[in-house]
Order: structure tokens, then sequence, then C-alpha cells
């Protein structure tokens, strides 16, 4: 969709500005990006409308808006609990961003509760989730440690990751069980 890739281009150029040193321009790119996202979860069905409502709360985040962000993650999640795409986009931003470990926490427990989702992106939110708790000082998340019990005993990367975290495997041995660069 075009709004949606021209609120995408402008966030980016926000970041962009934001890495060269002008965080006021920075900061208008930001605003006229959430501007265009506020159009579009206007226009879009329930799952266009909570991934705009997603984009939105990370633009508040940056913008220093960070109670209307919350209240945007929350929405978003509650338009369509059943996206991947969805919480993987909150985490992320909360894993670079400024982190939040409560909020992490309340999106977390909402992405498990999917029926769907795989041993593989129940571990990486796990791993964020502990990322975004360890960066803002937090208390280890049980509920995030738990799914690493869970998935620990799954074959291929997922339980590699998921022991590797628990202290289970050395880094030596999940180095030694990767696949790939990527891994």
């Amino acid at each position: 969709d075009g709004n949606a890739t021209r609120a995408n281009v402008l966030e980016q150029l926000g970041e962009a500005f934001y890495r060269t040193g002008d965080a006021e321009q920075g900061n208008r790119m930001y605003a006229e990006a959430l501007r265009v996202w506020d159009g579009e979860a206007a226009r879009l069905g329930s799952r266009g409308s909570a991934l705009a409502l997603a984009h939105r709360g990370v633009l508040l985040d940056r913008l220093g808006r960070r109670p209307e962000a919350q209240e945007a993650f929350i929405r978003a999640t509650e338009a369509t609990p059943q996206s991947r795409e969805l919480f993987a986009t909150i985490l992320a931003h909360l894993v670079c961003g400024p982190p939040d470990a409560n909020l992490a926490e309340e999106v977390f427990r909402r992405a498990a509760r999917q029926t769907t989702l795989t041993a593989e992106w129940k571990t990486y939110f796990a791993l964020w989730v502990l990322a975004i708790g360890a960066r803002a000082g937090a208390p280890v998340s049980t509920e995030a440690q738990a799914v690493l019990q869970e998935v620990r005993a799954e074959e291929g990367w997922s339980g590699t990751l998921a022991q590797l975290e628990l202290g289970t495997l050395s880094h030596e041995a999940a180095v030694a069980a990767a696949s790939g660069k990527g891994q």
C-alpha cells in the first residue's frame, strides 16, 4: 500500500536524521510518519489496523510519548492477537529502543497465548524479553525462563538457543551446532 510505504520511508528518514545528529529533523519525520499511520489505522481492516497501531507505538515511543506508545501497542495486540509479525514488531522495538520490561512481559504473555506460535518464535520472543529486562535492570522474567525450559528439548536451533540461555550448553557447543552465519 502506498501510504504504508510512505510512512515507512518517513520513519527511515527520521532514523537517518537521528544517526547524523539532526534530532529535530528526525522528530519532524517521525511526526509526519505518525500522521500517515493515523490515517491508515482508520482505513485498514483489523490486521492492517493492528500493524498500523504497532508502527504508531514505535513512532510515539521515539517521540518520547511513552504512555501513548504503550496504549497503541496493547490496542494492537488486542486487535490481532494471532499475528506473530505484530508481536515481533513490538518486541524488536523494545529490544533496540528504550527498554520497558513491564510492557515486554505483557506483550510476551499475549504472544505466548497463540496456539500457532512455533518453538522458534517462542524462543526468540523469550530471549528478547530477557534482553529487554536485563537492559531495564528488571528481575529475570520467570515466564520467559519457563518457555525456554519448555523449548530446550526441541530439535534444532530453537532448542540450542534455549539450552545456551539456560546455561545447559556451552557457547562453543552452540557455535558448533550452528548451521550458518545467521545462526
